[in-house]
């Protein structure tokens, strides 16, 4: 028996009754089938080619790594909702955070020492005062709370100032280096944020009339 390629078909023989039956010549064909064989290899090829494609598809879905799974998992979950903020607690982080910047060491001068911790006091004051006009909703709290932001931060710009001077070595009771107004001074400045007249001045001379 003859060994045929596995690519290929069993040749018929010339004696084979087929070939009388139909009235087929068989040298006609064995071209015929000579002319399909690389045909048929190809298409052979293509298949399996196309079958290894699917079973690699089809294999992933089950073998997914462990990260790839997580991933995908984490991707199809709903991102979480914002930290939800309260007044309680933007209010203790307020106070947390002026208590700290309050706690400094003395340097010994206490005008130096006044100012640097009454800063951060004021500045946690007007916090405070923030927060009662994002959370508040009496009326007369909110218009203090925007009048408290008014007067304590004129009043830290007049601690820096002389905080300022105080590090040129400027002496105490020397004129300011800067022109601001200071609270609770008179003579035309301003009183917490409030004009001041200026006082009448008062004479010297005696009262006239006679006493009842």
């Amino acid at each position: 028996m003859s060994k045929h390629h596995p690519d290929e078909l069993a040749a018929p023989q010339p004696d084979d009754p087929i070939f009388a039956a139909f009235g087929i010549d068989p040298a006609e064909a064995e071209m015929a089938q000579a002319a399909t064989r690389p045909r048929r290899r190809l298409l052979r090829k293509a298949v399996i080619a196309g079958l290894a494609v699917i079973a690699l598809a089809v294999g992933s879905l089950f073998l997914r790594p462990a990260h790839m799974l997580a991933h995908a998992d984490a991707a199809s979950t709903p991102a979480a909702a914002p930290a939800q903020h309260s007044f309680k607690d933007d209010m203790t982080q307020a106070m947390m955070n002026m208590h700290m910047a309050m706690n400094q060491p003395y340097s010994g001068d206490p005008d130096r020492d006044f100012a640097s911790m009454m800063i951060p006091h004021h500045q946690g004051a007007i916090d405070m005062a923030q927060l009662e006009l994002r959370y508040g909703k009496d009326p007369r709290l909110r218009r203090l709370a925007e009048e408290i932001i008014v007067t304590q931060q004129q009043e830290i710009s007049v601690m820096q100032l002389v905080l300022k001077d105080l590090a040129a070595g400027q002496q105490p009771g020397s004129p300011p280096s800067a022109a601001a107004p200071v609270a609770g001074s008179m003579g035309g400045m301003e009183m917490n944020g409030m004009p001041m007249q200026e006082a009448a001045p008062q004479s010297s001379a005696p009262a006239t009339g006679t006493t009842p």
